[in-house]
């Protein structure tokens, strides 16, 4: 709850009740901030180990792998990359189209000089996507998957708000 910390910031999780009942939507709104408290208290704990950067660099690690994505498919695009099962049709016709004399000067540079270098440039960015990928994959697992299933572990036994605080009261009652 200090500004700054992980507290700090909106969850819109927390209102997602069904507000037709009053009762029914406290309930519901206790649960969700139960919910959050258990992530929260599993992410301190990731926060305080050597993957810290599974919670703390979440939205860089995604960002970085759309923008090195993207990156990579301009590239493919605008150096019209062809694939490897095409790459020798791709080769043919353009042997055809200079024994033809069709050729222009400026594709035979292009054919020479820019495809062979944006074949490698896509290979070495593609390495980098895929350990980039690995790492955000790591990143999920240690940081989210682990609520996910939580969530519906709790969801598939079927305790509704409302029997869990009920239990609780009834526990407390009796001691």
């Amino acid at each position: 709850c200090l500004p700054g910390g992980p507290l700090d910031q909106p969850f819109v999780e927390m209102y997602d009740t069904d507000r037709s009942e009053v009762n029914r939507k406290n309930l519901q709104f206790i649960d969700n901030l139960v919910r959050l408290i258990k992530k929260e208290e599993h992410n301190s704990l990731i926060r305080a180990s050597r993957l810290a950067f599974c919670v703390t660099r979440w939205g860089a690690i995604c960002k970085a792998t759309f923008w090195l994505s993207l990156l990579i498919h301009l590239l493919l695009i605008c150096s019209s990359y062809s694939p490897e099962w095409l790459q020798l049709r791709v080769e043919q016709r353009f042997a055809e189209r200079v024994e033809a004399g069709l050729a222009t000067e400026a594709e035979a540079i292009f054919h020479d000089s820019v495809t062979p270098v944006s074949r490698h440039v896509a290979f070495a960015l593609s390495g980098l996507l895929l350990l980039l990928c690995l790492v955000r994959a790591v990143a999920f697992c240690v940081g989210a998957l682990p609520n996910i299933l939580r969530v519906a572990l709790e969801v598939q036994g079927g305790a509704e708000p409302e029997e869990v605080i009920e239990e609780e009261e009834n526990s407390e009652a009796s001691s």
